[in-house]
Parts: C-alpha cells; sequence; structure tokens
C-alpha cells in the first residue's frame, strides 16, 4: 500500500503559488456552473462568504477580482507543473501530506485548490470527506464522499482514493473509519489481495476476530506468496489459543520468506504454548541469527534456554542482551533476571 506522496519541495515559485492560494476565494456557485457541476450546487450551505477553509470554499458567488485570482493560480500552476491535472493531483498529495500532520485546516486548502483546477477530479472529494469527518460533520462528510464516487467509473483507480482516506483513518486512530475504507476498495476491486489484507489487519485491531479471520483467508487465496498476511492469520489463530493452526501458518509465513523474524518469534511462542520447549529455543536462536543485535530477541532466547533448566546458555544470553544497550524497561528486566538466575 502506498503512502501518499510528501508534499512537493518548496520553491519560490510554489511558495508564489501558495501565497496565491491564500488569497483565493473561489466562488462555490460560479464554479460549479463552469464546470456543469449541479450535484455540487445543492452540496453545502455553509454561509454566505467564500471561505478557503469550507469544501469548494462554500457556495457564495466570486466577485471578479476573485475571478482574476483564480485565472492566474491556475496559469502559474499549470506554468509550475505542467498541466492542470498534474498541478491538481500535486495538491491532492500535499492535502493527505498535511492530515498526516495533523494539519487538517491546510489540508482542506490543498483540496480546495485541487478542486479549483479540476472540479471533476474525483480526489479532492475524497479529501473533503477526511477532513469533515475529523471535524464530525458526518452528514457532508458523506455526501462528499458520494460525490467523488460519483466521479471515478474506472475501478482500476480506487486504491488511489479508499488508500489514502484508511491510511489517514488509522493515523487517527479510527479503525472503524479505516475498516469501511478498505472494504470498500474490496467491493470496488474484489480480486485484488491487498485490500482485503489491510481490511483483515484493521479487523484485528478490534478483535473482530471471525471477520478477520475470514478476510485474511481470502487474502492469502489471492495472493499466498505474502508472508506477512499468512503470519497475521497465524497471530490470530495463536490469540484464540489455536496452536496448531497458527503452526502451520508461521511455518508457511516462513517457507515464503525464510529470513522473516517476526515469524520465526511467533512460532517460537506458539510451541512455548504447545509444549514444544526445545523447538521454541530453536525459533528463538533462529531470530536472533538473523538480528544478533536485538536485546528483545536474545531475552527470548534467554528464557527458553531457562525453561530447558540450561541456566548457563540463559545467562549467557541476558548478559549479551544487556551489552545492547537496550531501552530502560528492558534493561532493568535483564539486570534483575542476571540477579535472579545467574552466579
Amino acid at each position: 500500500m502506498q503512502a501518499p506522496r510528501p508534499a512537493p519541495r518548496p520553491s519560490a515559485t510554489y511558495a508564489q503559488l501558495l501565497l496565491l492560494a491564500g488569497l483565493l476565494l473561489a466562488a462555490f456557485g460560479s464554479a460549479a456552473q463552469r464546470h456543469g457541476n449541479v450535484a455540487v450546487q445543492h452540496l453545502a450551505t455553509y454561509g454566505r462568504r467564500p471561505d478557503n477553509t469550507e469544501p469548494m470554499y462554500g457556495p457564495a458567488p466570486k466577485s471578479k477580482r476573485h475571478q482574476r485570482i483564480d485565472a492566474r493560480f491556475v496559469r502559474e500552476s499549470v506554468a509550475l507543473y505542467g498541466s492542470r491535472d498534474s498541478a491538481a493531483h500535486e495538491m491532492v498529495r500535499a492535502g493527505w501530506h498535511y492530515l498526516k500532520r495533523r494539519d487538517p485546516g491546510t489540508a482542506m486548502k490543498r483540496f480546495n485548490q485541487a478542486w479549483l483546477l479540476d472540479s471533476l477530479l474525483p480526489d479532492p472529494y475524497f479529501g473533503f470527506a477526511t477532513v469533515l469527518d475529523l471535524q464530525h460533520r458526518s452528514a457532508e462528510a458523506a455526501r462528499c464522499h458520494a460525490l467523488g464516487e460519483a466521479r471515478h467509473p474506472d475501478h482500476r483507480f480506487a486504491p488511489r482514493y479508499y488508500v489514502p482516506v484508511a491510511e489517514c483513518k488509522a493515523f487517527y486512530h479510527d479503525h472503524d473509519g479505516a475498516i469501511a475504507a478498505y472494504q470498500r476498495y474490496t467491493q470496488w476491486l474484489p480480486t485484488r489481495a491487498d485490500g482485503y489484507q489491510q481490511l483483515g489487519y484493521h479487523l484485528m485491531t478490534v478483535n473482530r476476530d471471525s471477520a478477520a479471520l475470514a478476510t485474511l483467508t481470502k487474502a492469502i487465496a489471492l495472493d499466498p506468496t505474502s508472508a506477512v498476511t499468512i503470519n497475521n492469520r497465524g497471530w490470530l489463530h495463536f490469540q484464540n489459543k489455536r496452536y496448531l493452526l497458527a503452526l502451520s501458518d508461521f511455518s508457511a509465513a516462513i517457507d515464503v520468506q525464510p529470513d522473516y523474524i517476526s515469524a520465526y518469534v511467533n512460532r517460537g511462542l506458539a510451541r512455548q504454548a504447545s509444549g514444544s520447549r526445545e523447538g521454541a529455543r530453536d525459533d528463538f536462536a533462529a531470530a536472533v541469527r538473523l538480528n544478533p543485535k536485538s536485546a528483545e530477541l536474545r531475552l527470548y532466547l534467554a528464557e527458553a534456554h531457562q525453561q530447558l533448566s540450561d541456566t548457563a546458555a540463559a545467562c549467557s544470553e541476558y548478559r549479551a542482551a544487556q551489552q545492547l544497550n537496550p531501552p530502560t524497561d528492558l534493561a532493568a528486566e535483564l539486570a534483575a533476571r542476571v540477579r535472579a538466575t545467574c552466579p
């Protein structure tokens, strides 16, 4: 899943555009008429003055001065980015960037710039909807979302719209919102594994285990080469004490990606839970070989040695972990283990 690109690097021309855009109070009504956008005309009832902190600048008509500012902004955007379409997409990317910087006000301004450049582009409407959701304006958000969906007849572009929405929802800890976005993604592209992979993960985070299991299984059927997804399903089995199924998935993830440390650790935990202490030790040892500078992995291995009554090996790993400058809480735990276990 591709994260939104960062905002364009500021340059003199770009800074001038942003300054100019700050003056933009584009008319909701006249811009809608210019693009034949009748549906947009009936969207908002915000106020009587144009406002660049509202979707599509609100419904107020714009003056001739603002029309000139609009025209200058478009000309300079085209000169900088090569076309109105390219400029609009840059503004969209900047909008998602600012949302991830916890700056929804600036994000709304960038989405408005994108809309000014091309009001038929679906992306700004999804941006509007996301900002409005953050402002707890659910009904208006739903209308903007519907307008965005109405403007993307080609389902192949669904990731471009729903992935940034879902990522921003997750960034703001709105897992239900992320789930809704990925559900919509999978409806538009039911044969793409990545949507199910992300949907399954977010269902796990809210403990919707049955739905997560079905979704991850669907993702694996579509893409059996995703070690992360197989590992996630294994962890779901492990949490529900289905240890044999968990072991099967963790082993399958390792088969797909032999250097996958998390799968070795998880299989070690599953082996411990199912009584296979030697197997657990071997898995933790494999993880340490892959990352010998991890104090946490050495702690897992030391505990496995200790469960097998191999005090010397356990102490060796505890002391090796202490030499790796672990975080304060882990350092304190290691010191306590050494005092309690090692001569």
